[in-house]
């Protein structure tokens, strides 16, 4: 084996990192080497440090290193712009009648921008993945919104080229089962 240094994009080096593998690990001294959009590996700076050569480094010393969060009931129409707006102290039949009112009163290009609002707080905050709650009206705008979002974040932190798939939304009619006596 050769002990000259592998070839990565990006360094993330110093850090305190939370590893959440199977063992839990911290790392209060770590690192991390990127490659495209793959993580090639995951240690202590000390042994990362000398086996890496990367195009870009960012010395992540006093801070916190995570893996990506996934968000797993958010409403991407409204969260952002609702913000701030209604009060914390407002019951909560009476805020889902003003959200209500909000989502109804949407056009495309709106719900877009609200959309892309909270997709670019997800980023900033380390979201990976999210489910969307289901309440989105003008879902062919919201998808682009996303995608737009998330390309431009790619594009902007050298990470690479932003893939997506765009999905096929159908609407199927909602049907009860009536369970059957045997």
């Amino acid at each position: 084996m050769s002990d000259s240094p592998i070839s990565c994009d990006l360094l993330i080096s110093g850090g305190i990192v939370l590893t959440l593998d199977a063992d839990r690990r911290i790392l209060w001294d770590g690192a991390l080497a990127v490659a495209g959009n793959r993580i090639l590996d995951v240690g202590r700076r000390v042994d990362l440090e000398p086996k890496y050569t990367s195009a870009r480094t960012i010395d992540a010393r006093g801070k916190v290193i995570t893996p990506g969060f996934i968000q797993t009931h958010v409403h991407v129409s409204a969260e952002q712009c609702v913000k701030g707006v209604l009060p914390d102290t407002m019951p909560p039949t009476q805020w889902v009648r003003q959200v209500t009112q909000f989502y109804a009163a949407a056009s495309p290009a709106e719900e877009a921008l609200n959309a892309t609002f909270t997709f670019m707080e997800m980023i900033r905050t380390g979201t990976t993945c999210f489910i969307e709650a289901g309440t989105t009206k003008h879902t062919p705008e919201v998808v682009e919104a996303m995608v737009a979002a998330a390309s431009a974040r790619a594009s902007a932190s050298g990470a690479g080229t932003f893939r997506a798939s765009r999905p096929t939304c159908t609407s199927r009619p909602r049907t009860r089962s009536t369970p059957t006596k045997t």
